[in-house]
């Protein structure tokens, strides 16, 4: 009997011990400033991710939350109770800056010397205006994320090699103001709609100049130009300095060439709302990139699934490289596709084509592509096993699709522009008898192929069709007493190995080779086909 009640005792403890639950810790930070505690967050469960305030003082630079020698920016997530102490930098004791001579309200960012990895940029420096970031003022930084005023252009090669930088932002309203023509339908609809503060302060409409008071979009008119008369109605522009937050500038540029070629961790980047140039090489080598963000507001940019288009999405202008997924459809609506869209992407196995599209296709980039896919129903493109056709011209041969070799269908007259760019596996192609043309860059970045051998039949062979290519060896069977006429190169075959590249002509011709105006820069490399040997 005992016994059985201590079984029940046992048992009744059991299930009220299981019923107990299970006691979560919580924590506490305290963020100070100057000594000075300004906040408390209490109760905070283990492991939650917590956003910190970001602070501002003049002429101080923010550069998160400090303990134990560890810097938190925006956010920290809890593991134990803690306090944080706000940590600053004096703006002109840590950013290195040039000042234009040109332009003495402006400065340029040349390099920075202090300890943030999440860096917001000032607006202003010594009451100038920041307009730009210099070229290498961040080379082989380690910031992790920079924010920069909307004002500032980002030249070429300015976070080069910044490997560890992995979002790019813009803030601010646009301080600078720029000389634009304003026609007078549109003068009228800016004074009717700001008629609290586009007020006349200076000048007059009689004297042809005049400023207006803060707030109005148009800040002054410098003058006025001679009206022209159509079906009896004056029209007029006026020259003015006007507000770049309110006008929308069909030439604002933000970033420059390999602005940050190399930074390979780059995840995503913002374009600020009146940026409306975009180049694909701004971004070169920018491997893990996979969006972008573009307000609304932005006249000139949509992003469709972190893909870059233009606003009405009839240009594609950026695929981001770090974007994954295996399988790409072409939009309809498109009618123009950037050369260097796919630079760098790696995920793309599959474009899909679909019955309407009709445009041309002429891309560089696509090292993983294995297929390209035709609706049966299109009229312009058509495919044979995977390779991509129009009409005579063979398009797109896929850089990674298998296979070692590869044979030029009959009927195909012309391999287009970069056809057969960065391929990986072909170690031989047959081009057939029937080729008359190949394209600009066809062979470029081609990896394995090392001997082309060109039918005679071909009568053009369009420039850097060799560019940065494994091609050493080119045949070129076209003969001027059988054909008429040699093969015509245009320009040069672009970079190769020139310490072992041999080029080997007809006998009968050799001399019309060596003497033709681009032919003839490759004197030292051209050879009589009969010393030819495939060995």
């Amino acid at each position: 009997m005992i016994g059985k009640v201590l079984l029940l005792f046992i048992f009744v403890v059991g299930i009220s011990g299981c019923d107990k639950e299970e006691v979560i810790p919580t924590y506490t930070v305290s963020l100070y400033n100057n000594g000075e505690l300004i906040e408390v967050i209490e109760n905070i469960e283990e492991n939650t991710l917590i956003e910190l305030p970001e602070l501002e003082e003049e002429g101080m630079l923010f550069v998160g939350y400090t303990s134990e020698d560890y810097i938190y920016y925006d956010e920290y997530t809890v593991t134990r109770d803690i306090t944080l102490y706000a940590s600053f930098e004096i703006v002109t004791d840590v950013f290195e800056y040039t000042e234009f001579e040109q332009e003495p309200n402006k400065v340029g960012i040349t390099g920075y010397t202090g300890n943030a990895t999440h860096l917001k940029i000032p607006q202003m420096i010594n009451g100038k205006l920041v307009t730009s970031i210099m070229g290498y003022a961040f080379e082989e930084s380690n910031l992790v994320e920079v924010i920069i005023p909307v004002d500032a252009y980002v030249n070429s090669f300015a976070f080069y090699n910044s490997i560890e930088l992995k979002e790019v932002s813009f803030y601010g309203n646009y301080l600078l103001t720029v000389l634009d023509m304003i026609s007078d339908l549109a003068y009228d609809d800016i004074m009717a709609e700001y008629t609290e503060t586009c007020i006349i302060i200076e000048g007059s409409v009689e004297e042809g100049t005049w400023k207006f008071s803060d707030g109005c979009p148009i800040l002054e008119i410098v003058s006025i130009n001679d009206s022209i008369w159509i079906d009896g109605i004056e029209y007029f522009y006026y020259n003015a300095i006007v507000d770049s937050n309110y006008f929308q500038l069909s030439a604002h540029m933000t970033f420059g060439n390999f602005a940050f070629k190399g930074a390979t961790s780059l995840e995503v980047v913002q374009i600020p709302e009146a940026t409306s140039f975009f180049f694909a090489d701004s971004f070169e080598g920018c491997i893990s990139l996979r969006n972008f963000i573009v307000g609304e507001e932005s006249e000139f940019f949509a992003v469709l699934e972190g893909v870059l288009y233009n606003k009405n999405l009839t240009r594609l202008i950026y695929y981001p490289p770090g974007k994954e997924g295996t399988s790409y459809t072409l939009l309809d609506s498109l009618q123009t596709i950037n050369m260097y869209a796919f630079m760098n992407n790696m995920f793309l196995e599959t474009i899909i084509i679909s019955e309407s599209f009709n445009i041309e296709f002429v891309v560089q980039g696509l090292s993983n592509l294995k297929e390209i896919v035709v609706d049966e129903n299109n009229e312009h493109y058509y495919t044979i096993d995977g390779v991509l056709f129009n009409d005579a011209e063979l398009v797109k041969y896929p850089a990674a699709k298998s296979g070692d070799s590869y044979t030029v269908p009959e009927g195909i007259l012309s391999i287009g522009p970069y056809s057969f760019a960065y391929n990986k596996y072909l170690e031989m192609t047959d081009l057939g008898n029937e080729l008359t043309n190949i394209g600009m860059g066809a062979f470029h970045g081609a990896e394995m192929l090392s001997e082309l051998n060109i039918p005679s039949s071909v009568m053009y062979i369009r420039m850097y069709a060799l560019t940065n290519s494994s091609i050493d060896t080119i045949i070129v069977n076209r003969s001027l007493l059988i054909d008429g006429s040699i093969t015509f190169l245009t320009v040069s075959f672009g970079p190769v190995d020139e310490e072992d590249f041999k080029i080997y002509v007809s006998n009968d011709s050799i001399d019309e080779y060596l003497t033709s105006i681009f032919w003839k820069n490759y004197s030292d490399d051209i050879y009589p086909i009969t010393e030819y040997s495939s060995e």
